[in-house]
């Protein structure tokens, strides 16, 4: 339920005029929250709970990542659309810089860097190991610009 509630995260910022995000959004305790009470209130052996935790946590991570990797394609095509409206549009007089300021999608993209780094804080926490996935979807959300 909770990687769904990352879709909405582009809806929260296209056409608001919010500022830019410096907080994770709540979804993401809910990424961990049945690991937590697992972690907590399992009668099995330490061993068993780490390793199934761990199986759980990257099977979490790997839906994540495709949840984040549909936004991000969304994001790009949305942009390069924008970008092919703006030349159309424009006229040799009319070539301003459009400043510093974010872009909406900037704004996506910096909401989910922040997002993922705190599950990966979160994973930590819970003395989880992050693993390859974890590490791909880091890089992913990372190296997205436009």
């Amino acid at each position: 339920k909770a990687i769904d509630q990352a879709q909405a995260v582009p809806r929260l910022y296209r056409r608001t005029n919010r500022e830019t995000p410096t907080e994770p959004l709540g979804y993401v305790s809910g990424l961990t929250e049945s690991l937590e009470s697992d972690i907590h209130n399992s009668c099995l052996p330490e061993s068993y709970k780490t390793e199934w935790c761990s199986k759980v946590a990257n099977t979490v991570v790997v839906r994540y990542h495709g949840a984040i990797s549909e936004i991000l394609v969304s994001l790009r095509k949305t942009e390069d659309s924008l970008a092919m409206l703006k030349r159309g549009r424009k006229s040799a007089a009319q070539q301003g810089s459009t400043g510093t300021a974010n872009t909406d999608e900037d704004k996506i993209r910096t909401q989910l860097k922040l997002d993922v780094t705190a599950l990966g804080t979160k994973l930590e926490q819970l003395g989880i190991p992050q693993g390859e996935d974890f590490g791909n979807l880091l890089t992913l959300v990372s190296q997205s610009k436009r």
